[in-house]
């Protein structure tokens, strides 16, 4: 997710040696993944209760958690940590473990989460935010944006047409080269951000826009708030062996690029965490986040 990543490296550590696999799992776990509020949204049991509904994030290192689930099953707090938006300034955080995390079956056990409010639950989508990171024991994570559909196990289904592409030095967030024609743009395929495309202002001038920049509005982060630019274009941008059209552009003061869930709609995104790899392909149809107004 744009707005929640892990501060260390170490930290990312954690989700992956408390991932266990359990014997009886069956060979391919499957739940539906909701899209209505622009993030991917599963259901997950939590310590035997629940479901709750979760984002899933190809954005997000560490597992976090909402302080309503917390009391809600009666977490206990165990230790503190740290937490950030990418480039920003760390926050510290209350930990809880959790015992047993489901998904439609694939379950993983001894979790490590963080204590986050990022706003009421109803209204951004859930109770927490996980990464597929959580479930790299079971070799195969796959999101199927035609179908609204997340896999945790199973064969590939990958063409032999489509490459795989090597993690990147932000494993296990997901790094891949964003082009539009001769200009290339380091980005992050980042499923909790509910957008299109964000891009580096500092590419504005190698960028093909139809109009100049204008301040369209803020995303929020962890550690404050950020102004975002919106600009036309007419192209199409190519990542992995992925097309994605675009008519606008958002841009912001990072350094790499966000593909969101927006940009995703009608892809194929596999990863494969024995070989650490993941594959992309389709042609997408993107769609942009609508904001809705509270009501008076």
């Amino acid at each position: 997710m744009f707005n929640i990543r892990s501060s260390v490296g170490a930290a990312v550590t954690l989700g992956l040696v408390f991932s266990n696999a359990y014997a009886d799992t069956p060979e391919v776990a499957a739940v539906a993944m909701e899209l209505s509020t622009g993030r991917p949204k599963i259901d997950l049991m939590i310590n035997n209760e629940g479901p709750f509904p979760f984002i899933f994030d190809t954005g997000a290192g560490v597992f976090t958690v909402h302080p309503t689930l917390v009391e809600e099953i009666g977490l206990e707090i165990t230790g503190q940590s740290e937490i950030s938006s990418p480039g920003g300034q760390a926050i510290p955080v209350d930990v809880v473990n959790l015992d047993r995390v489901n998904l439609s079956g694939a379950e993983v056990s001894d979790i490590e989460a963080r204590i986050v409010d990022m706003g009421i639950p109803v209204e951004i989508g859930g109770y927490g935010v996980l990464g597929p990171v959580q479930f790299q024991a079971f070799g195969r994570v796959a999101l199927d944006f035609e179908s609204q559909r997340v896999e945790i196990g199973g064969s590939f289904e990958k063409p032999d047409s489509v490459a795989w592409q090597a993690f990147g030095d932000d494993a296990p967030l997901l790094d891949i080269m964003l082009s539009v024609g001769d200009t290339q743009i380091p980005a992050h395929i980042d499923t909790g951000n509910p957008g299109v495309l964000m891009l580096p202002r500092s590419y504005t001038e190698q960028l093909p826009l139809d109009a100049e920049p204008q301040v369209v509005g803020q995303i929020r982060l962890v550690d404050g708030a950020m102004d975002i630019y919106g600009a036309p274009i007419s192209e199409s941008f190519h990542a992995a062996d992925a097309t994605i059209p675009a008519s606008t552009v958002l841009l912001f003061d990072r350094a790499i690029a966000n593909i969101g869930s927006g940009a995703l709609r009608g892809l194929q995104l596999e990863i494969d965490w024995d070989n650490q790899r993941y594959a992309l392909w389709g042609e997408a149809r993107p769609v942009a986040l609508q904001r809705q107004r509270r009501p008076q």
